[in-house]
Formats: structure tokens, sequence, C-alpha cells
């Protein structure tokens, strides 16, 4: 299944983040969850906190998850926090 990742993935607009995407993790029924990053454009230490929740969510059900296209702002932001090694 895929998940399209907005544009903000900020303190400000992560709680609705949240719960878009706990919906997702509930209702998932194939093993594996792919993130659409190519069109974060912000992110600060609340997105990447949603993105490392859903990973223990997925990892605790046998499930994966996985990022496709990461923007450069994703990347860096993941890199920087040292989330990159898990995406």
């Amino acid at each position: 299944m895929n998940f399209e990742l907005p544009e903000e993935m900020t303190v400000a607009s992560v709680n609705a983040l949240s719960k878009k995407l706990q919906n997702v993790l509930n209702e998932l029924d194939q093993k594996e969850l792919i993130l659409e990053g190519s069109k974060v454009k912000d992110i600060d230490a609340a997105g990447i906190q949603v993105l490392l929740s859903a990973y223990k969510s997925l990892a605790a059900k046998n499930k994966s998850i996985k990022l496709k296209t990461p923007s450069s702002e994703l990347e860096q932001a993941l890199k920087n926090s040292g989330a990159d090694a898990i995406f």
C-alpha cells in the first residue's frame, strides 16, 4: 500500500498527519507500507517522530515500511536525526 506524505510535516501540521497515518496503519492488510516522500518540503523533529512511530507500529505487527523517492529536505532531516538508518 502507498501513502503520500504531505508537503509540510512540522509540529503545526503533525496531528492531522498522525491521525491519517494511524488510520492507514490500522487498516493495512499488506505486509508493507510504502511512503511516497517526494512532496515533502518542510519537516522537523515532530514529523520525524510520526515516521518513527509508524515504523514501530508496523514492526510490532511483523510488517515493514519503506520510503520511496524522498525529497532532498526529507533525506536531510532523516540524516540529521539519525533515522536514515531505518528508512
